[in-house]
């Protein structure tokens, strides 16, 4: 779970230095709102001002202007990211998606993939380590 709150102001305060150009603050600010069950930012509109890159599509596809067989096609090196890099980000961000959907399992898919892909400077693999502990925290209880 972690300090969410702190999270919060941290994601914000980069969105506002950088002039809303860090997707990646602004993604992580809205599943912690969605999963909070908080009032959530137009995403969309956020998404549409950013300029193109590897942000951009992850933040198109969470805000369902693109699908997931898109999303996974779409890895190429962008901002100067791997695409072993970039499929892990995918998998991570369609992990999200089905678990706030309801979709343990399907989010349990994902978040393996993205564990799996194992690109040590990518955060997010641990972070989907975390969820699937979460998950697997869940089912035992």
């Amino acid at each position: 779970s972690g300090n969410t709150t702190g999270a919060l102001e941290d994601y914000d305060a980069a969105i506002e230095v950088t002039y809303g150009q860090a997707p990646r603050a602004s993604l992580y600010r809205y599943f912690i709102l969605r999963r909070r069950g908080e009032a959530v930012p137009d995403l969309a509109a956020e998404v549409a001002k950013w300029d193109k890159g590897w942000g951009k599509t992850l933040g198109l596809f969470v805000t369902g202007q693109i699908g997931e067989a898109d999303l996974l096609k779409k890895p190429e090196v962008l901002d100067g990211a791997s695409a072993a890099s970039q499929k892990e980000d995918a998998y991570y961000y369609i992990g999200l998606t089905h678990l706030l959907q309801g979709d343990k399992e399907g989010a349990r898919e994902y978040f393996g993939k993205s564990v799996a892909a194992n690109v040590k400077s990518n955060i997010n693999g641990r972070f989907a380590q975390q969820e699937l502990d979460r998950l697997n925290n869940l089912a035992a209880n």
